[in-house]
């Protein structure tokens, strides 16, 4: 079982503890990414009323139909006049604008994570942080009564020292 103190020696933690944080990144932005979710469940009503009120629209829907019939007839007439090095350079400059497309989503994600875990960090604040050193010492505390006498007087002492350092952080941090 990973402990607290095995998780925060991975990379998950990166700049979060040199800014005086308690939490992993990725904690951060899970809390981000809960909290926009339940902002845009909340303007599902709006959405949907404003679709319906597309829906009403019957004789828009008989223009693009007609539309649609023509352009699918040209585009039937095209297919049939283009020849095969069209369709190379095609799929060339297809692959490119892909390859871009690949880069700007990489990059778009990384924003992305970076807000949802900036939203995360105010969202759970200082608070958040003491409820879950709060959880995690009474699973610590629990751990300990389920070894029972298995535990040695090391472990005992090291479980204590621990407690005895995240107090001090607290007290140092409030």
């Amino acid at each position: 079982m990973m402990t607290r103190e095995d998780h925060n020696s991975t990379n998950d933690t990166d700049d979060t503890q040199a800014k005086g944080r308690k939490l992993p990144g990725p904690v951060y932005a899970a809390a981000g990414l809960g909290d926009y979710t339940v902002e845009k469940i909340k303007e599902v009503p709006t959405a949907l009323s404003k679709a319906s009120e597309k829906l009403k629209v019957s004789e828009k829907f008989e223009t693009a139909s007609h539309r649609v019939k023509e352009s699918t007839t040209k585009g039937f007439e095209k297919v049939r006049s283009i020849d095969s090095e069209q369709v190379k350079d095609g799929a060339r400059e297809g692959w490119k604008k892909v390859a871009a497309a690949s880069k700007a989503a990489g990059e778009a994600t990384q924003r992305t994570y970076s807000n949802m875990r900036t939203r995360g960090e105010q969202r759970v604040g200082v608070d958040g942080v003491k409820i879950i050193d709060s959880v995690a010492e009474k699973v610590a505390d629990a751990e300990d009564a389920l070894d029972g006498d298995l535990v040695d007087e090391k472990k005992t002492k090291d479980n204590r020292a621990r407690k005895q350092d995240r107090q001090a952080k607290d007290t140092d941090g409030a």
